[in-house]
């Protein structure tokens, strides 16, 4: 019994480390509103109190960038921060799911 716990304790463990070492899940941003008189871009993502993954920002810079430039454009500078908003609560208080958006300026 112990030379079966010697070979199978090892083997659960680098079994549980390698599936912990896997590439997180990215979360795109998308469009979710704009003002083109303005030159204002907002891009959002939701994000979970189980799946707490942030936003790619890069590629929200990227497709406010295309927004921008379709509006006459040449690219888009973003605010400093995000916005947090709470969508859903569950019954102990805690946010379930969370809207981040971030505002973009386009500039000439």
């Amino acid at each position: 019994m112990r030379g079966f716990l010697k070979i199978v304790l090892p083997l659960c463990a680098v079994a549980i480390l390698s599936a912990c070492s896997g590439d997180k899940p990215i979360v795109t941003p998308t469009e979710s509103g704009g003002y083109k008189p303005d030159g204002i871009v907002s891009m959002s993502s939701t994000v979970s109190l189980f799946h707490p993954f942030l936003p790619d920002w890069s590629d929200a810079q990227a497709g406010a960038d295309k927004r921008c430039r379709s509006w006459g454009y040449k690219r888009a500078t973003d605010f400093t921060g995000s916005r947090e908003f709470c969508k859903a609560w569950d019954r102990h208080g805690r946010c379930m799911e969370m809207q981040l958006t971030r505002y973009y300026e386009c500039t000439e």
